[in-house]
């Protein structure tokens, strides 16, 4: 079995503090769930609490994500954690995204959630 998802073991060069298995993990990416139509209000805010609490780590660390999207939030089938990848495991990149000018900040990671809550509730 290949798995087309690698583990999120490390965040920008410090461990991440939402998985410590080196094993492949299953499930999906919010891009998944969002290809049958909109996910209820309820789906939704599990998925994101859950989210927003491993950037809350990340951003105590001074670690700033940088790219939430829903190619960068991952669902594991069996136990429904929410993994937030780093940007150089998402399922496929933007072509049209450059180097930013500034480093990421928290703000862009809040604003990336938001982006991310509407996706799962518009479909």
């Amino acid at each position: 079995m290949t798995c087309d998802v690698a583990c999120p073991c490390e965040v920008m060069g410090t461990e991440c503090l939402m998985s410590s298995s080196d094993d492949c993990m299953d499930g999906f990416f919010i891009d998944d769930i969002v290809e049958d139509g909109p996910a209820s209000e309820e789906h939704t805010a599990a998925i994101i609490r859950m989210a927003l609490s491993g950037l809350y780590d990340l951003h105590q660390m001074g670690v700033a994500h940088g790219n939430v999207c829903g190619s960068t939030l991952f669902v594991e089938s069996n136990t429904g954690l929410v993994h937030v990848l780093p940007s150089d495991r998402q399922r496929h990149s933007d072509a049209s995204a450059s180097e930013p000018d500034e480093p990421a900040a928290p703000s862009d990671d809040v604003r990336g959630i938001g982006c991310a809550a509407m996706e799962l509730l518009t479909g």
